[in-house]
């Protein structure tokens, strides 16, 4: 809204002090007369400083994840993948579990291992994508489709191992997910020791600790199968 500006602005000034000079400046531009000038400037220079350091600091950052995205070793992105689809092999087989386990401790287990290694594989997953190596979930129906073992393992007893044939369905399910466990212990073990990636070499031992338990309770149950 425009002020009304008073005939004596226009005027010769009454005089030539600065309170005089200000009243009239005042009564025209009222935010610019009382505007502190060195204020002003401190501000605009404050501003390009925080500009010039965005400048500088996001683009580090965008060039330090793409290096690191960059140095991951193939060993490293080999023990995710072999981490991952494993799990998905073994929540496939608590899929068959559900439908052909007899044993009642056999069939608490597999619930256990559904949730434990469902946890699991969503970690590696996400150190995955996060290392931009991402790794696709799986389909269990179609893991078991595509993995001879398992589609084996869907008829029920009967199959022929390096054993020889084993009839009991629960002893068979049990040693299959040995054999996978024990790999799995493999790898992490491997990669807490030889992996390239801290990230990774810090999380495997974690995953370790988690899958030898899962073992040792099989191993148990295994024991008293008859």
């Amino acid at each position: 809204m425009l002020r009304s500006v008073p005939s004596c602005v226009f005027m010769t000034p009454c005089c030539d002090s600065l309170s005089c000079y200000k009243a009239r400046m005042h009564s025209i531009f009222p935010s610019i007369a009382t505007a502190n000038p060195f204020r002003a400037i401190l501000r605009f220079s404050l501003r390009a400083v925080i500009i010039a350091g965005l400048l500088v600091v996001i683009p580090a950052i965008l060039i330090t994840t793409v290096v690191l995205a960059a140095t991951l070793s193939a060993k490293d992105k080999t023990f995710m993948t072999n981490i991952a689809h494993r799990g998905f092999e073994e929540l496939a087989m608590v899929k068959l579990a559900e439908r052909q386990v007899k044993n009642p401790d056999l069939m608490i287990f597999a619930k256990q291992v559904m949730l434990g290694r469902s946890a699991i594989n969503d970690e590696v997953i996400s150190l995955a994508a996060r290392k931009d190596s991402p790794i696709k979930k799986e389909n269990l129906g179609t893991v078991i489709g595509h993995n001879p073992k398992l589609g084996a393992l869907a008829w029920g007893a009967g199959y022929a191992g390096p054993g020889g044939v084993m009839s009991n369905y629960d002893k068979r399910w049990a040693s299959e997910m040995e054999t996978a466990l024990r790999n799995d212990l493999t790898d992490c073990a491997d990669e807490a020791k030889n992996g390239d990636d801290t990230d990774l070499k810090g999380w495997a031992p974690k995953a370790f600790e988690e899958i030898r338990k899962y073992l040792l309770t099989l191993m148990d149950i295994e024991k008293k199968l008859k």
